[in-house]
């Protein structure tokens, strides 16, 4: 994350302003606010996107915050099924009309196109890893897999400091990071059905942009 995010902003490609850091002119907020569904699930995701639609730029700040993490593992998957996620599903279209915007940075459009791709392949790799977990004939792939996205992340693990000590991670962040990706995965496929059921069904997410959706 600490080399995505330099080079994110380098190459102009921040997709992303996390709630917990976001800083926004109020100015840009009171023009675009029209072109906001009123969703939270995804709110700084959607802020975001909606910037760089009209052509802003976004940038990372190297700077140190305080923000309120999940302190149980219930905590962390309830803010990725019910929030992150969906609100990931909810960003799509915006995600596809920038990804062809003219004047886009072709770093940004394959940021956006890649989203889309995980959208697309998450629900086949969550059944592929549920086979291989369930048939021992086909385990032997589950080492391949987990060797391979290790074999990604070493790199990673060998540059980055932690902040103040200097230190690398401790290992075991590194032998268990392929394997929080996976977990990721499999919650969003799981977050997909909580989108579609909060569009749909209840209306949670429906996109609300008139008038009466309005607060005055």
């Amino acid at each position: 994350m600490e080399i995505g995010k330099r080079f994110h902003d380098v190459t102009q490609s921040v997709s992303c302003v996390s709630g917990a850091i976001g800083l926004f002119r109020t100015s840009r907020l009171d023009r675009y606010h029209h072109q906001h569904t009123g969703v939270f699930q995804g709110e700084d995701f959607q802020r975001t996107i909606i910037h760089l639609l009209n052509m802003d730029r976004i940038v990372f700040a190297n700077q140190a915050v305080w923000t309120v993490a999940p302190s149980t593992i219930g905590e962390w998957v309830k803010q990725r099924v019910t929030g992150w996620y969906p609100g990931l599903y909810h960003q799509l279209p915006n995600e596809c009309r920038l990804m062809v915007r003219r004047g886009v940075p072709v770093r940004l459009r394959y940021e956006m196109a890649y989203n889309l791709y995980t959208a697309i392949s998450d629900p086949f790799k969550t059944w592929s890893i549920l086979v291989i977990t369930a048939l021992p004939a086909m385990r032997l792939w589950g080492l391949v897999v987990y060797l391979t996205y290790l074999a990604f992340e070493c790199y990673p693990y060998m540059v980055v400091r932690t902040p103040g000590s200097g230190r690398r991670a401790p290992l075991r962040v590194l032998l268990l990071y392929p394997i929080y990706g996976a977990v990721n995965t499999l919650l969003r496929t799981l977050a997909l059905p909580v989108w579609l059921w909060s569009r749909f069904v209840t209306g949670s997410m429906r996109p609300r942009r008139g008038p009466q959706d309005r607060i005055a």
